[in-house]
């Protein structure tokens, strides 16, 4: 009872801005689990001939991309793209926190 207690009198005495970063993930979770089920419940009821698989794994900035069919090409190509995006990316965050860092 008394944990229950401060934990809500904590709850009620931190910030929204605080809590406001949990929640944002925790939509984010929730957002890519309802887009890997609306994409497992299309590929099941496809009817369609041809199929193709593929995976793109990312350590770092760097991918690493297993793919078979026609939709291989494609993967490769958004991969590069993504790559080349979030090197850009963590070049230019490094430059900002280098530069405020000083």
């Amino acid at each position: 009872m008394l944990f229950q207690e401060t934990l809500a009198q904590r709850a009620k005495s931190q910030p929204l801005s605080s809590q406001k970063p949990l929640l944002l993930l925790m939509i984010g979770f929730v957002i890519i689990f309802l887009g890997t089920v609306f994409v497992l419940v299309a590929s099941i009821l496809s009817s369609s001939a041809s199929s193709s698989s593929s995976i793109v794994i990312f350590i770092g900035p760097f991918p690493i991309v297993f793919g078979s069919g026609p939709a291989a090409s494609c993967l490769i190509l958004l991969s590069i793209v993504l790559t080349i995006s979030s090197a850009a990316i963590f070049y230019f965050m490094h430059k900002k926190t280098k530069k405020t860092g000083d």
